[in-house]
């Protein structure tokens, strides 16, 4: 299924939480905002990367200003700061900041961070490749070798999204359920919620090489709900009611009217609810549009 460019905000929400698992200590993090503000004014690019993130995010008593740090974010990635430079791309790539919509040029400072082996970048690379964007073509191959260079360095967003395209065979992978649960497996060990919730759903049905153990899919997906994913905690609350007893229903076709981006549903006992990962689609947690799952019909045999 082709899908259209990603929403405004796209990698928006990508590299928030991106920065969050992998933001280095800062030697500037137990510092004032003024003093802050004065080793920035110095020309120190971990000062002027974190003043521009205080803008972004209103910090210290600061109004969100995302000019403001645009402009910090221009000086820091000036001086080298890879966290910096991929802000500054996220910007160009929705026109944030002050700034025109230009995707070509959110690319190139990405390749830029890329060939600093900066895994973040490879991982936001990847994800442009594989859903493509204004002036960037669908590139499945291209997209799993930047998304494979961040997984190898331990990012779990591109190891489940690797994952994922191991299980459906894409960018000229082999179907392979066993590789891919090896890859949410990794993800799931750094507590990435959607490497939970893909793990837990391989242990439901007995694929990727487990039995079907439902008690186990249940423990893995309470780990992703104690984790505040309300999804996941949706998913436990039905597996517990009904006693891990669902139904799948077809899903709705895209074109029917009634599509509205929302997970494949489950019904049981005459309800309606999300399931553990929908067949058609990852759901979407307003940053890029989620990779697809294997239909009911194009499963591999194991």
């Amino acid at each position: 299924m082709n899908k259209t460019p990603y929403s405004p905000g796209l990698l928006t929400f990508l590299i928030l939480l991106q920065t969050t698992f992998f933001i280095m200590v800062n030697p500037v993090g137990a510092l004032t905002l003024d003093e802050i503000r004065l080793y920035a004014i110095k020309g120190s690019p971990e000062a002027q990367f974190t003043l521009g993130l205080s803008h972004e995010e209103g910090r210290d008593g600061l109004t969100p200003d995302l000019t403001l740090a645009r402009q910090w974010y221009e000086k820091a990635a000036a001086g080298g700061n890879d966290q910096a430079r991929n802000r500054l791309a996220v910007m160009y790539y929705n026109g944030l900041g002050g700034l025109d919509k230009d995707v070509p040029r959110a690319v190139k400072l990405f390749e830029v961070s890329v060939a600093q082996n900066n895994d973040v970048a490879q991982f936001m690379l990847g994800t442009i490749y594989y859903f493509g964007a204004e002036g960037v073509e669908i590139d499945k191959v291209k997209a799993r070798e930047f998304l494979e260079k961040s997984a190898n360095q331990g990012n779990p967003m591109a190891q489940d999204t690797l994952g994922v395209m191991t299980y459906n065979g894409e960018g000229g992978l082999t179907k392979d359920p066993i590789k891919a649960r090896e890859w949410y497996q990794k993800a799931a060990d750094q507590n990435h919620v959607s490497g939970l919730m893909h793990l837990s759903f391989l242990h439901f049905e007995g694929k990727g090489g487990l039995t079907k153990d439902q008690f186990k899919a249940e423990e893995i997906m309470r780990k992703a709900a104690d984790l505040g994913d309300q999804k996941a905690k949706d998913i436990l609350a039905v597996w517990e009611e009904a006693d891990n007893q669902i139904t799948p229903l077809a899903p709705p076709k895209q074109d029917d009217g009634n599509f509205d981006g929302k997970p494949v549903l489950y019904k049981h006992g005459g309800v309606i609810v999300a399931p553990p990962l929908p067949e058609e689609e990852v759901p979407q947690l307003d940053g890029p549009e989620p990779l697809q799952q294997p239909k009911d019909n194009d499963q591999v045999t194991e």
